[in-house]
């Protein structure tokens, strides 16, 4: 039988309009009422001001009961707009739920994540190996400075004399090299010879062979 007539094809379920859908549609049938009482209030408007101008009488009824028609519409639009705005406004929160309860979702997975990744990590490290390395480079740091220290220590131990006496020390030194320099005299071979004055060549007289001044003609 199936063979010949064939077998039933499923229905496939397709997925209805969503919030977001429904959202919209509603938004805009409110935009539609809202154009609608818009004119009415402006046929209103126009009848008022008719209203006014006529006399009491069957015209005025007539306008009266025109008028109370289109309140009447009035009020009924205004009633299907609140009841719009209001299915509009519930659609909107569940929306807004459903998208929190997504984000509780994601930020939930991501803790689960972290929390893992957190044990893992701890569990490579020991609190009491910490404390312990804490104090091996308090103490490593500690022997440092006083290798430093001895390094920076005299061999010859100056450090036993009393500056005030050095100090002194050095100032009479100081006076005595004064002292010296003004008594002491310049060696011999430090002087700087004094130059012979020139005699000019043609102020010298001519003398002969014995030494004697001649005679100028």
């Amino acid at each position: 039988m199936r063979k010949l007539f064939g077998s039933k094809k499923k229905k496939v379920v397709t997925d209805g309009p969503t919030l977001e859908d429904a959202t919209k549609l509603s938004e805009k049938r409110g935009e539609s009422l809202d154009e609608k009482i818009k004119k009415l209030d402006q046929q209103l408007s126009e009848y008022r001001a008719k209203m006014k101008k006529t006399r009491p009488g069957p015209a005025l009824n007539s306008l009266k009961k025109r008028a109370l028609t289109i309140l009447k519409q009035k009020k009924m639009y205004e009633q299907q707009r609140d009841s719009l705005s209001q299915q509009t406004f519930n659609m909107e929160q569940i929306t807004f739920t459903q998208q929190t309860l997504k984000d509780t979702v994601v930020t939930v997975n991501a803790m689960k994540s972290a929390n893992t990744n957190l044990k893992a990590q701890f569990q490579e490290i020991d609190v009491d190996d910490v404390w312990d390395l804490k104090d091996d480079l308090g103490d490593l740091l500690e022997d440092s400075n006083e290798i430093q220290e001895a390094l920076g220590q005299s061999f010859y131990g100056t450090e036993d004399f009393d500056e005030d006496e050095l100090e002194a020390e050095l100032e009479g030194l100081e006076d005595d090299m004064e002292l010296g320099e003004e008594n002491q005299e310049m060696p011999s071979y430090l002087e700087v010879p004094k130059e012979e004055p020139k005699i000019n060549d043609q102020e010298t007289e001519e003398t002969d062979e014995y030494g004697l001044p001649m005679m100028k003609n």
